[in-house]
This record gives structure tokens, C-alpha cells and sequence, in this order.
């Protein structure tokens, strides 16, 4: 004989229902919250990862003096120093013609008049 709670259902029936009730909460709450994420706040995310992938970040490090210590006079000795210089990189593979590139960046980073007048002092 099936025994009967006082809600008209079998125990084990009811049991099976309720935990039936929550999985289904557990997915639709899943399910609700992955479209948000993907399909309602896609332009925001898209936003973070490009910013993420492209971004610039200029890293101010430094580098330590090297010394070396003279066998002979036991000092020590400088061999390397920090040098703050900026660089001018161009890409070979991009660059179509490379005179006319050449020929264009070439007086800006480098005045060989002036080059000759340090020279002479």
C-alpha cells in the first residue's frame, strides 16, 4: 500500500518533485545569468579584452649599475650605467620603399650639421 502525506502525495513523489523543482531553478538561474554575460553585456567585455590585447603600457624600469671588481687594484670599476634613450624601430616587412622612408626620418633623428660642428669643437 502507498503510504500518503498530508499533502495527498507520496513521500517519495513529493521528494522526487521538489528535488526535480530545484535542479530546474539551478538551470534556469544558470542559463538566465550565461545571457546576460554573453549576449546583454557582450559590448562590455569586448571592450576589457580589446583593452587588454592592444593596450599600451609604458613600463618605467630601470636597470642597476654593473660593477666589476680589478683583480689587480681590487676597485671597483663601472662597466654598465642607466641611460634613459628613446628608441625609433621600423618594421622591414611593412615598409614598401625603403629610400623614401630612410630619406624622410633621417633629418629628424640625425642633423649631420650639427654632427660636423660637434665634431670641429
Amino acid at each position: 500500500m502507498a503510504k500518503y502525506s498530508k499533502y495527498g502525495f507520496e513521500d517519495v513523489d513529493f521528494r522526487i518533485l521538489i528535488v526535480k523543482v530545484f535542479v530546474f531553478f539551478v538551470f534556469f538561474v544558470l542559463a538566465f545569468r550565461l545571457f546576460y554575460l554573453q549576449i546583454v553585456k557582450y559590448g562590455y567585455y569586448q571592450k576589457i579584452a580589446a583593452k587588454e590585447h592592444y593596450g599600451y603600457t609604458e613600463l618605467p624600469a630601470r636597470r642597476g649599475e654593473i660593477f666589476i671588481q680589478d683583480y689587480a687594484s681590487h676597485s671597483k670599476v663601472r662597466v654598465a650605467t642607466n641611460i634613459t634613450l628613446d628608441t625609433v624601430y621600423a618594421d622591414p616587412t611593412i615598409i614598401k620603399n625603403k629610400k623614401l622612408v630612410a630619406d624622410t626620418i633621417c633629418p629628424i633623428l640625425f642633423d649631420l650639421d650639427e654632427a660636423r660642428r660637434l665634431d670641429e669643437e
